[in-house]
């Protein structure tokens, strides 16, 4: 198997005669206005957005014949290295088809400063604990919160 794109986007979709997929507003920059009202939020600590995106990945393999499975692991990092998150889901190729899709879906986003974030993709093969990092793809992203740089 092999990881041939990913990206970030607000959302992709799947034209059912062709197969085809389209991507709506690929992200490589972002920015938050955030007004904080909790009075439980501490200036400087992470904090979570509504927010609607996709991360979409494409994997082709060099012959169809039986269904494969692996899977895929996405990391989140923010620009000091924190992990945010990670996000497991399966990748799995159809026995007549050599290309898949993985489509992750979020309704939220963990922020925690400005700067550039990575969203590391990792694959490994159904049952191996041995991953493999595919692909990082940066993201920058500006954040301000009650009228403050975070």
């Amino acid at each position: 198997m092999k990881h041939i794109w990913s990206l970030m986007c607000k959302e992709s979709k799947i034209d059912a005669n062709t197969n085809n997929i389209s991507i709506i507003d690929a992200f490589e920059s972002l920015q938050f206005d955030v007004n904080a009202d909790d009075p439980k939020y501490v200036e400087g600590s992470p904090i979570g957005l509504q927010f609607n995106f996709e991360f979409v990945s494409v994997y082709f393999r060099d012959k169809s014949g039986d269904e494969e499975t692996h899977e895929q692991t996405l990391i989140v990092l923010d620009p000091k290295g924190n992990k945010l998150g990670e996000f497991n889901s399966q990748i799995i190729f159809q026995s007549e088809h050599n290309r898949t899709r993985n489509i992750l879906r979020f309704n939220t986003i963990a922020l925690s400063t400005s700067g550039t974030y990575l969203f590391q993709i990792n694959t490994n093969n159904k049952g191996s604990e041995k991953r493999r990092l595919e692909s990082a793809i940066p993201i920058s992203i500006k954040v301000k919160v009650n009228g403050k740089d975070l």
